[in-house]
């Protein structure tokens, strides 16, 4: 049996108010329940409620630039993130950083058929698009 693996890492700047709250869902204890949610930002993430959502990202917002802006780093921790959640948490809190986008990996710790390959998020005030290496290819020898 193979296993699987999604990596990414990448970087991006916001404001001070929206790193402190990007910040704060990213570290969130999902398994406890969120008391100080409000109403209307529990259905961000529109399939699933807030207080089920599972990251697989760790987050660290650098304070040394200025004090408006902030650097966010994201990165995944074991190889499981949660890109769509992590693209609409990116929409919701930090809406002067778009558009922006990201890359990722896939990855295999057996040689697999498509088991290696990766792809792009593009993350708009509007809507969020992704686009993987696999189909990219396959439409590329189509002609």
């Amino acid at each position: 049996m193979a296993n699987y693996y999604t990596h990414i890492s990448f970087m991006f700047k916001a404001t001070a108010d929206e790193a402190a709250m990007f910040e704060d869902y990213a570290n969130r204890d999902w398994g406890e329940p969120q008391q100080d949610i409000p109403e209307s930002q529990n259905d961000i993430f529109g399939d699933v409620e807030i207080k089920d959502l599972p990251l697989g990202v760790d987050v660290v917002v650098s304070t040394a630039h200025t004090p408006y802006n902030r650097f966010i780093y994201v990165f995944d921790t074991d190889g499981q993130p949660n890109i769509a959640r992590v693209a609409k948490l990116i929409q919701h809190c930090c809406p002067s950083s778009l558009p922006m986008g990201f890359t990722f990996a896939e990855t295999c710790d057996k040689p697999r058929p498509n088991a290696f390959s990766g792809g792009a998020w593009a993350v708009f005030k509007d809507r969020i698009e992704c686009e993987c290496a696999v189909s990219t290819l396959d439409q590329m020898l189509a002609g």
